[in-house]
Parts: structure tokens; sequence; C-alpha cells
């Protein structure tokens, strides 16, 4: 910590040296931009024209304010106040630097991040005689060096305490500032050949925010895959198949006084490159009307939108190389004649135009359990229609075998077709494996697991989906009505699951520093194609009290009836431990009984199965296999006479029920 507010301050005299040295100086004659100074293999770029204005917006917000009292930012803060204050107290200065463009590059060496400052000093950077002055600025702390370069000078500031070295040079109109002195060399390479800045992909992007928002962020994609992986210390296999089709993204940061982070720009697009993700965002936009059977409890949204599914299917195709397309039409051709059904006719044409990816809110399911895809259909009865055929024609020419259930008048049914989705959507639903799906109105929803179906009925029958969510409603005003692909995210709902998509010490320092992520509970991106570039928009909401997710129905013609408590809790009279009966996940419809066991081995529980539901015999074991409970259900609810007994086989007590009631004389 105390390395960066050194490499800080060491920036800020620099900058302010050009200023003391010289009462008055000569413009220069020409006019070099700060982006031609920028090594090729730059990750990401951030970009200020104010960036005293953006610093201190960003540290005096409400959300700094929380976030400052994290162990690593407090120090970090302790920095930026002290340079604040150093600035602040000579108004002169911070008038005098407050408008100088500033660079900050991140580029790898050695699988490194090491950055590079470019600060633009406009009339203020002929400083001939510099050396002559940097030792009475810095002082005996330091001792100056300088070489040559190339023709250009490299200053070498050696800090004597902590043995830091520390480069800058004066090119043009320009300071050069790293700790790393491959950097400082590369910026001078770049006077002859301008790579990024003469990039016309760079510059299309660069120019629609120019000038905008607190600062700039621009992300080049050739590179920045490395630098999430290096981050993240494992491989994004979606970014890095993204990052082929992509080049620049140029995006404004803003911060309002309610720290709500606004995040606008725009992409420049790889044509030459077949893509998956281009061929979705190349086929229009759709109404959002898919959010009317979404769960408020879900922990991450994706939506996609298009103008139809023909056109939408169409680009799919034609973004496959050549012989996964053949392979991907001899698979399809092999499942239609093996089934005699018709993949456009009776799967492609009901479909209207959005589809959904959702990931509920975590539980004892599974983290690829609890994904389900929604589907908007054009009309409910024809796209139950030809989903009917489909299945008939599964149990028709497929040894499999499988019942269709009724919930609370919503029949739950199997579509037992392997891979069958992965195969005719690519990766957009490759997770569903083997999905069960309900009709809810005219959305077709897909899971793997049919508890996860159940779910979603209960929300949406209890009206507790987002498009009655307040808390949804105004966060989505931040956002268009129509988009290409919408993202959003609750991110108390989805931390417990991020484990898996990143790296060990990645996961430690996330859980460390829980609270301070989940200070921003919603997060929203929407993405369209916008004249050959694609915008983006991304909004944060910062919240000073963490939410407690509880979804709440504002539609009073759905209010939510209270679940019955059907959990049993018997309080041990020997040893005080507690007995219970908690749920049981039913993950095969075709089942009639399940059973569970303990790590160990030892068998914990077996209960008696019909049409999904729990039904017949239950006995519960402790690990020692002694009886601990003994009943019966019917159709899921608890039913008779129910025994609990101790480890040693002794009975504490009997409870009688009646349709999972217990009753009391």
């Amino acid at each position: 910590m105390k390395k960066f507010i050194k490499t800080s301050a060491l920036i800020i005299l620099t900058g302010i040296l050009s200023f003391a040295v010289y009462k008055f100086v000569i413009e220069p004659k020409e006019s070099y931009q700060s982006i031609y100074l920028v090594p090729e293999n730059a990750a990401f770029i951030i970009e200020s024209d104010k960036p005293f204005k953006a610093w201190e917006n960003i540290v005096h917000s409400k959300a700094w304010d929380h976030l400052r009292t994290n162990t690593f930012l407090a120090k970090l803060d302790t920095g930026i106040r002290s340079i604040d204050s150093l600035i602040n107290s000579k108004r002169y200065l911070l008038k005098l630097l407050g408008n100088r463009k500033v660079l900050i590059s991140a580029h790898s060496y050695n699988n490194n991040y090491n950055f590079l400052y470019v600060i633009d000093l406009k009339k203020f950077s002929k400083l001939k005689k510099v050396k002559n002055y940097l030792p009475k600025i810095f002082g005996d702390d330091f001792r100056l060096t300088q070489r040559n370069y190339n023709g250009v000078e490299i200053f070498e500031l050696f800090d004597i305490e902590s043995s830091e070295m520390y480069y800058f040079s004066l090119i043009k109109n320009q300071l050069v500032f790293s700790k790393t002195y491959l950097l400082i060399e590369s910026s001078i390479d770049q006077m002859g050949k301008l790579i990024i800045g003469r990039d016309l992909n760079y510059i299309e992007v660069s120019k629609r925010i120019s000038g905008k928002g607190l600062f700039n962020i621009y992300i080049h994609f050739k590179y920045f895959d490395n630098y999430i992986e290096n981050l993240l210390g494992k491989t994004n296999e979606f970014l890095s198949s993204v990052s082929k089709s992509l080049y620049y993204s140029g995006v404004s940061f803003d911060i309002d006084e309610n720290a709500l982070i606004k995040l606008t720009g725009f992409t420049s697009v790889n044509d030459t490159v077949n893509s998956y993700f281009l061929a979705i965002l190349n086929s229009g936009k759709g109404s959002q009307k898919i959010l009317e059977v979404t769960p408020q409890r879900t922990a991450s949204f994706i939506r996609i939108g298009f103008d139809n599914i023909t056109s939408f299917y169409e680009n799919i195709e034609n973004s496959l190389e050549d012989d996964i397309y053949k392979n991907y039409q001899s698979a399809i051709q092999k499942i239609e004649k093996r089934l005699n059904i018709n993949i456009q006719e009776n799967f492609f044409k009901w479909i209207d135009n959005e589809i959904a990816l959702v990931q509920t809110q975590p539980s004892n399911l599974g983290k690829n359990n609890e994904f389900a895809a929604i589907v908007k259909a054009k009309n409910k009865s024809v796209a139950k229609k030809n989903l009917d055929f489909i299945t008939k024609q599964v149990k028709k020419n497929t040894p499999a075998k499988f019942k269709d259930i009724d919930y609370k008048e919503y029949t739950i049914s199997y579509l037992h077709i392997p891979g069958f989705f992965k195969m005719i959507l690519g990766n957009l639903l490759s997770k569903l494996e083997k999905p069960y799906f309900t009709i809810i109105d005219r959305y077709v929803i897909f899971s793997n697991h049919p508890q996860t179906l159940k779910s979603i009925i209960d929300d949406y029958e209890s009206g507790n989906t987002l498009v009655n969510s307040v808390e949804f409603y105004n966060f989505s005003k931040n956002f268009s009505r129509k988009q290409s692909v919408f993202l959003y995210i609750q991110t108390p709902l989805l931390f417990t699951n991020i484990e898996e998509f990143v790296g060990t010490q990645a996961w430690a320092n996330m859980k460390k520093n829980k609270d301070y992520i989940l200070s921003f509970p919603r997060v929203g991106f929407q993405l369209d194609n916008v004249e050959e570039l694609l915008k983006l928009d991304l909004t944060a909401q910062y919240s000073q009290q963490l939410e407690e997710f509880q979804p709440v129905s504002y539609d009073v013609e759905r209010m939510a009836v209270e679940p019955v408590d059907t959990s049993i809790n018997i309080q041990d009279s020997e040893s005080g431990d507690l007995i219970e009966e908690s749920g049981i996940v039913i993950d095969d419809l075709d089942a009639n009984k399940l059973k569970e066991y303990y790590e160990s081995g030892q068998l914990k529980l077996t209960v008696g199965i019909k049409n999904g539901l729990k039904h017949g015999n239950f006995t519960e074991y402790y690990e020692n296999g002694s009886v601990k409970t003994k009943g019966k259900y019917k159709e899921d609810k608890m039913q008779g006479t129910w025994s609990y007994f101790s480890d040693k086989g002794e009975l504490i007590t009997k409870r009688k029920f009646e349709e999972g009631k217990e009753i009391i004389k």
C-alpha cells in the first residue's frame, strides 16, 4: 500500500514540476495525442480529461464511504485522502492540473501486470533543464539518474528507503511514467508506430464517448481475456470466445449523488469472424414480456430478444463453421428420422420473440438444476400441441418411459431427448441435459429438475414475479424496454454460486469481502446492435444496507398464501439433540421409491414416491442404523401417526397428522 501511495505521489509531483520550474513557457508547435504513446499490448486503458474531478466525485460518494472500511481499501483511502489534502491545500496547483488528460494503461510483462501513466502537459511541456530541479523537488530520499533510449531521455528515480525504481520521460507534450522501464521504452517506440491511436476500430468507439462521464474505460479484447485469467486464476471460456469477435469496447463512467453507477459505451466488432454471440445480436430485439413469469428470487437472468424466430435460427446456423454445421445438420436429420418429427414445424415455429435463461435462488438442488429456460410462445395451444406431439413420438419410438404429473393445475412433462437443446441452440441452452417442462400462460419453461418448475409455478401463482417487483421496476427504468440482450443480477442471491466460476484464491478473496460485494445488490447490463457497433449500458445500484431478498407480491389479485410448515422438531429428552424431518427433493418423476445416504454410505432415509410426490411409507435412520422417524405421506403431505425415536431406539413421542397438519387434541 505504501508503494501505491508513493507511486501516486511521484506522478503528481512530477506533473507539478512542469509548473513549478517555469513561470512561463512557449506553446509547443506540435500537440501529440496521449494515446499515441500507449503500447499495443494494453489490456485496458483508463482515460480522464478531468482526473481530479473524477477522483473527488468517487471518493466523496456514499459508496466509497462504505467501501473504504474494507481492510485493503482503508489503506488506499488513507493514501488518497493524503494526496487529496495536499492538492486542495494548494488550489493553484489543482487549477493547473485539474484539466490535464491522463491515461492509465495495463500491460503484461513476465505474467504480471504493470501500469503506464501518460499525462498531457500541454503548453508546460518544454522542460529542458528538468534534471537540474528534480533533486530539489524529491530531496535526499531519492537518487536521480538518466539515460538515452532512441534519442529520448529516460529519467530513473531510485527510492533509497524502499529500493524501488521509478521511470519517466518527457515525449513532446506528454509525460510518461511507470515502475517498469520496459513500458517507458515501449512507449517511446510507439512514436513510429501509433498502433492503437491509428486503429480505426479504436477511433470508432473513442469518438462516441470522448469527453463524456467522469472517466472512460477502453477494453482491448485481444489482450483482455489474458488479464481476466490472471485476475481470476482460471480461464474464462466464454470471454475467450467472445474476444475473438470484438476489437475494442469504450465505456464512460458516471456516479450520481445516490451512488448509482452507470457505464455507457460502444464496442467495435470483428465482422470476419463467424460468432454465435454476434448471431444473437444481429437478430433484432423483442418486447420484454417474459418478466411476467420470471421469479423475484432470480439470482441471474439473461433475456434474449429477436425480431422473429426464423431470422434468429438462420443467424445461428450461419454462425457455425462448415464442419460444425455439417455435423449439426446430420444430427438434426437423425433425430427427425428416428422420432418422425420436424424440428422447424414442431419446435421452432411456435416460438415468439424472446428467450430467458434464469438461475433461481440457491438451495440444495445444485447450480445446474436451479437453471431454467423460459421460451415465449406465439400461442399457448399451438405450443402445447407440438410439445405433446414430440413427447408422444419420443414414447413411441424410444424405450424411454416417464409420466406426466399435475401440480396446481399445471402439467409437468419430461422431454427425454439427451442433448436436444444443445444440438439445436448451441451453448445457449447447453445446461438443459434432460429437461422437464411445463407451460404457464404462454410461456414454456424448461429445467433439469421438476422441483425448480414447481417453485416457479408457486412464485407465479402467488404473484412473486419480477413484473410485480417495485424494486426491479425502479431499477429497470435505467434500461430500454426493448433490447437484444439484457442481463440482470441480484448479487446476494447469486453470490453462493460464484465459486464455480473463479479460481480458489479469487473465491477466498470474494468470501473475505462478501459484505462489500453485496453492497451492490442489483446489476443490470443491456446490449444492442447500433450502426455496426454494439451499444452497451451497465448500471450497478449501491445500497448502504444489505438487503434480505424476501419476495413480496404487489398484485392484490394474486396475494401470496403462506405455505404450511410441515417440518417437525422434537427435542430428545436425553441428548438434547433436535430431530428434524426436513424437505425431501424428488428429482426423478419415474421413480417409485427414494433412498438417501450419509457420506459414510449408511442409509439415511427411504420414502415411497408417486408421480414425483412423496407418497407411502417414510423411514429415517440415525447414522448408527437405528430408526429416527417413521410415518406415512399421502401426495406429499404427512398423514396418520408419526413416531419419533432417540438414537438408542427409545420412543420419544407420537404425533398425528391429517393432510400435513398436526391434529392437536
